[in-house]
């Protein structure tokens, strides 16, 4: 089916053009979904734990957070290497988070 979706964009303009609004438009909107919620963990942390060591956490969803904004700037349609690569460090960080609790 992508693969379909490919040929048919390389050979129709408009639909390429229609693919990569689509494509810009979902991530954007799940980008900024996921700051709000990263942002509504990042008031809750202190609230609920109010040790030192929550700074660390925070850092860590800012971390997060930058990563998803860097994964949209450096996204495109198709195959995107620096893309593919931020997704597994976004990966990586969610394993290593869950090995320390």
């Amino acid at each position: 089916m992508r693969l379909v979706e490919e040929e048919q964009s390389r050979s129709n303009q408009f639909l390429a053009e229609a693919l990569e609004t689509e494509k810009r438009e979902g991530h954007k909107l799940a980008v900024i979904a996921r700051t709000i919620a990263l942002g509504l963990v990042m008031v809750l942390l202190p609230v609920l734990n109010s040790n030192l060591n929550v700074l660390y956490y925070e850092f860590a969803v800012l971390i997060f957070i930058g990563l998803g904004w860097l994964q949209l700037k450096v996204s495109s349609v198709g195959q995107s290497k620096t893309e593919l690569a931020l997704i597994f460090v976004d990966l990586g960080l969610l394993y290593s988070e869950s090995l320390k609790i």
